[in-house]
C-alpha cells in the first residue's frame, strides 16, 4: 500500500495543534512526563522548522542552523508553530523522495526518509497532545501500521557501524488484525567498543526481518494497527494486545523495547 506521506503530514499537524491547544497549557503529557502542553507543541514547532531548513538547504549537513528562540506565550508559539508546519510542507512538496538530504541516519540521506518520519512524528505527538487534553485518539489504520514498521526499523533497530550485530534466531510477529500485513521480528546481540565512551557493548537487539511476512515465529503479538503503533512508541498499553507463543522470547522482545524513545 502506497502512503501519501505529505497528506498524512499535513492532516496530522492540524490535528495536533487542535488537541494541543484544547489542553490546559500546564497540562501533563503521559507519554513525555518532562512536558506540559506548551512544552509539547514548542518541541513540535522546533522539528518541523529544523526540518523544514533540512529541506531547503539540502544535501547540505545543517551546521549553520540556528536554534530559534521559544517565544515567551502560548499565541507566541502558535504563531511559530504554524509558519514552521507549513514551511516544511511547502519544502517538502517541491522535493523528490530520492533527493539527497542530511538526516541523523547512519546510512539513509533522502527527503523520502523525511517525509516519511515527519508523518510519523506528527501522528505520534498528535496522541500525546490529545492524551494530555483527554480526548480519545483515533489512527488511520494504514499509516498506523506502517508506523509500527517504521518504529522497529528506525528507532529500534539499526546498529552503529562501530559494532557488530549478529542475529540470534528467534522470531516475534506483529500479526495486525485490521490491515493485511505481519511484521516480523528478529532478536540478536550487538557488540563492539563505543569509540565516544570507550565502553565495550553487548547488548540484546533486533532487527526487522520482513515488513510483512507469513514465515513462522517464536511469539505472535496481535492487535490493532492502531494499538500496536502505541504500544511500541510508549503510548499505549500491552493490555490491549493479546501475545502468543514463547513468553521468555517475547520478554527478551519486551526488554529491548523497554528503552526510551520520544
Amino acid at each position: 500500500m502506497t502512503l501519501d506521506f505529505d497528506d498524512h503530514l499535513a492532516r496530522e499537524s492540524d490535528d495536533f495543534l487542535t488537541a494541543v491547544l484544547a489542553a490546559d497549557p500546564a497540562a501533563r503529557v503521559p507519554g513525555c512526563p518532562d512536558w506540559d502542553a506548551d512544552d509539547l507543541l514548542w518541541h513540535l514547532a522546533e522539528v518541523q522548522h529544523f526540518w523544514a531548513y533540512v529541506i531547503r538547504t539540502r544535501p547540505a549537513p545543517p551546521k549553520d542552523y540556528a536554534d530559534p528562540e521559544r517565544p515567551a506565550d502560548r499565541a507566541g508559539i502558535e504563531a511559530f508553530y504554524r509558519a514552521a508546519s507549513a514551511d516544511l510542507r511547502a519544502q517538502l512538496a517541491e522535493a523528490g523522495d530520492e533527493e539527497e538530504a542530511w538526516t541523523w541516519h547512519d546510512s539513509i540521506h533522502t527527503v523520502g526518509f523525511i517525509r516519511r518520519r515527519q508523518a510519523h512524528e506528527a501522528l505520534i505527538h498528535r496522541v500525546d497532545a490529545e492524551q494530555a487534553a483527554g480526548l480519545p485518539s483515533v489512527l488511520d489504520p494504514a499509516l498506523a501500521s506502517d508506523g509500527a514498521v517504521e518504529c522497529i526499523e528506525w528507532m529500534y533497530a539499526g546498529a552503529p557501524d562501530w559494532g557488530t550485530y549478529v542475529p540470534t534466531g528467534e522470531r516475534i510477529a506483529l500479526e495486525i488484525v485490521d490491515i493485511d500485513a505481519r511484521p516480523v521480528i528478529g532478536l540478536g546481540r550487538f557488540s563492539g567498543t563505543d569509540p565516544k565512551s570507550g565502553e565495550e557493548r553487548d547488548d540484546e537487539d533486533l532487527e526487522l526481518v520482513s515488513a510483512s511476512s507469513t514465515e513462522p515465529a517464536d511469539a505472535v503479538v496481535h492487535g490493532t494497527a492502531a494499538d500496536l503503533d502505541l504500544w511500541l512508541w510508549h503510548r499505549g498499553p500491552l493490555d490491549a494486545l493479546t501475545v502468543t507463543g514463547d513468553a521468555a522470547v517475547f520478554g527478551r522482545l519486551s526488554t529491548i523495547l523497554g528503552q526510551p524513545v520520544n
